[in-house]
């Protein structure tokens, strides 16, 4: 990290003022007077004031200071960081260190920053010569984006806190913000389960009979005795199995339309938040699970695309566009005419929207869902079916559990960062599949 160290800077502070006041009071007094031991007592007194300013300002002197971030966060998670300030001069200790940190939220173009800046400070109260002293900070960052670090700023008022001295280091970190992961609900696993697929009862229960447990259902002909679970058949008096859920290799293609009036609400920020959140969290399940293609294209302020084999690096680069993406005020549906023709025709296509879709995306279909196919708007286009989860019409409500209160839709204020111990705990940590570690 490479940084540079400004100018030295000794100011003496509020009290050091009155201390000074009080110096020349008394020097006064003994001129005017002419009492030798008024002169001695403004000498004694003046003592400090000199002593103080020296030794300020080499208090800093010889220090190296660095931050510690974790690779990436999400939104409204804890944030657990550190500061570091290495004494590389000498054997002398180095006493009440204070190290200042200033974090900012950048605009998701990266062009323009958004928002006004937050401090994060430490003190170091002793580093001994020769050592490196270190001290953690935690706090939540409420808004996904890309947040700028620094610059850092040291300073001190050691001995007498009659003078501060500082000095800023150009050492600059940049720090990812993900979006905020929600929580699938069974309705959507139920939805994307190969018996809504049209697929034959035999071909499904036959996939069923080894994988995660799925859930309970009445007896059929053909069925394994060993999959009987007893208890709840001697409970409800009627012959119950076990079914058993083996994800397949499939493809899914996720078109992402991010939209919002030229004047938002908060309204309307919270559903574009709530969508990056749904989409963010049904890639986590998949590239958890693994096996077969994913491909996500964003529309929005910039028309992003990822796609690859469902895996923690696919998942990886789809955080980061959706950390930093969009909406645009613009109509989204040439841009998504063109995503679909750009998708493999073997592909589940699953179009998450808060643009009011209207007649002219639903033509070429009745609109009606195919006989097998969950309940809920699935349109045809370009010769496909379409899964369309419109979020102003609450599509998502039985499928995603999302916790506005635990992030922040757009700051339009700060968005910065807020303290532990500030901000309560609305919910359980949950960091992406790959969960990168602190940075060293």
């Amino acid at each position: 990290m490479d940084s540079a160290v400004s100018r030295f800077r000794v100011r003496p502070t509020r009290q050091g003022l009155y201390y000074l006041a009080l110096t020349i009071g008394i020097f006064l007094a003994a001129c005017s007077r002419q009492v030798n031991i008024l002169l001695l007592m403004a000498g004694f007194v003046a003592g400090p004031w000199i002593f103080g300013w020296w030794l300020a300002r080499s208090n800093l002197r010889g220090l190296r200071p660095r931050r510690r971030l974790p690779r990436g966060v999400c939104a409204g998670d804890l944030l657990i960081g550190r500061f570091e300030v290495e004494n590389c001069r000498g054997r002398r200790p180095r006493w009440s260190i204070r190290v200042q940190d200033t974090v900012r939220r950048t605009a998701p173009s990266g062009d323009s920053p958004r928002g006004s800046a937050a401090d994060v400070a430490a003190l170091f109260r002793l580093i001994a010569g020769k050592e490196t002293g270190s001290e953690t900070f935690q706090g939540r960052l409420l808004a996904r984006g890309r947040y700028e670090w620094g610059p850092l700023r040291l300073s001190t008022r050691f001995p007498f806190g009659l003078f501060e001295a500082s000095c800023t280091v150009e050492s600059r970190e940049s720090l990812l913000v993900y979006p905020c992961l929600g929580k699938l609900t069974r309705q959507w696993f139920q939805r994307a389960h190969p018996d809504y697929e049209g697929r034959s009862r035999r071909e499904t229960r036959r996939q069923r009979m080894s994988g995660d447990f799925f859930g309970l259902r009445e007896w059929r002909s053909g069925d394994n005795p060993r999959h009987i679970h007893w208890r709840s058949s001697a409970r409800l008096q009627q012959l119950l199995v076990k079914e058993f859920d083996q994800p397949r290799n499939e493809d899914v293609a996720i078109l992402l339309a991010l939209w919002e009036p030229e004047t938002p609400t908060a309204l309307d920020r919270e559903r574009v938040e709530e969508a990056v959140s749904f989409v963010a969290t049904v890639l986590d399940d998949l590239c958890r699970k693994g096996g077969g293609n994913v491909s996500l294209v964003i529309l929005g302020e910039q028309v992003a695309r990822v796609m690859g084999p469902a895996s923690p690096g696919l998942l990886d680069q789809a955080l980061e566009s959706l950390a930093v993406a969009a909406a645009t005020h613009g109509n989204p549906l040439p841009a998504l005419q063109t995503a679909l023709r750009s998708v493999s025709t073997a592909a589940e296509v699953i179009l998450v929207t808060t643009y009011p879709l209207a007649a002219p995306f639903a033509e070429g279909g009745n609109g009606r869902p195919p006989n097998g196919a969950a309940p809920g708007p699935r349109l045809a286009a370009e010769g496909r079916h379409v899964r369309v989860l419109d979020v102003a019409g609450g599509g998502l409500r039985d499928y995603f559990q999302f916790q506005p209160g635990a992030v922040q839709a757009d700051p339009g204020g700060d968005g910065g960062f807020s303290p532990a111990n500030r901000i309560p705990s609305g919910r359980t940590p949950r960091l992406p599949a790959h969960a990168p570690p602190p940075s060293d």
